[in-house]
């Protein structure tokens, strides 16, 4: 493939010229024939890059809103210090967790 002489194939220059795993390159190629949608992504105040899972432009108010709720109810599920701050103020009900599908915003 050019002047180091090295042989391979697509995936391989890919690979050798972002630095990246078999994967993620035929990922990238995926991208570049527009196989795949350009993941969306946001930065951060702290500059981490993140995916935007939903498109604010393709779903109404209402259904942005329910995948707000489900993102931060799916982490005060998964995070036992969010439960254990609740059980100590006395404030856990376990179908009220269900019902109001109440939701935590970890760091």
């Amino acid at each position: 493939m050019g002047e180091c002489d090295e042989g391979g194939d697509v995936f391989s220059l890919v690979m050798k010229a972002e630095n990246v795993s078999f994967r993620h390159a035929a990922e990238i190629l995926l991208e570049l024939n527009g196989a795949i949608p350009k993941s969306t992504t946001v930065k951060t105040p702290i500059g981490t890059n993140h995916p935007i899972l939903v498109h604010p432009d393709d779903i109404t108010d209402t259904e942005l809103l329910n995948h707000v709720m489900d993102f931060y109810h799916h982490a005060f599920l998964n995070d036992p210090k969010a439960m254990q701050y609740l059980q100590k103020r006395h404030c856990l009900h376990p179908e009220a967790v269900k019902l109001f599908k109440i939701g935590y915003a970890n760091p």
